[in-house]
């Protein structure tokens, strides 16, 4: 059995070929799907798919560190993750490209985000954990994780 542990078939523009993308991948042996919220327009599609495809889509709920200049309502999401029961957290983290939100805004969102979900069992959607720990001095959270675009080899315990 393969899982597809990171797939947008939350964005819009699958809304008319869901059922075919879904189908392609269970031919080519992929029978469950882990679907990351990235902002708060794909946190209700994520939760629609996943009640939808009870078993094959699980749905995982974060900001994602290009929509953080959004004004975020950290409620919103933490409501979503206390009715949605999901596998993981994210997408959540750290993108210091050139054309990404300021460093200092995207620190405090990850700061906040990992806050409200220590609690929260499974694994999450981190990208550059590595850089917070650097920044903060500090060797990180302790939960499982899977690093999205590692910048830098992190001790993953």
């Amino acid at each position: 059995m393969l899982i597809d542990s990171h797939c947008h078939l939350n964005d819009p523009a699958f809304e008319e070929t869901l059922s075919e993308v879904i189908a392609r991948a269970k031919a080519a042996g992929v029978s469950r799907f882990i679907v990351p919220a990235y902002d708060f327009e794909s946190l209700g599609r994520t939760a629609e798919l996943a009640a939808s495809s009870p078993g094959v889509i699980f749905p995982a709920f974060g900001i994602h560190p290009w929509h953080v200049q959004e004004p975020i309502i950290y409620e919103r999401v933490l409501g979503f993750i206390r009715q949605n029961h999901p596998v993981a957290i994210g997408e959540i983290g750290l993108d210091f490209s050139p054309e990404c939100p300021p460093h200092e805004l995207q620190i405090k969102s990850l700061t906040q985000q990992l806050e409200w979900i220590s609690g929260v069992r499974g694994f999450k959607w981190c990208r550059g954990i590595d850089r917070l720990q650097k920044l903060k001095g500090a060797s990180g959270p302790d939960f499982d994780r899977c690093n999205h675009a590692q910048y830098e080899w992190a001790s993953v315990g």
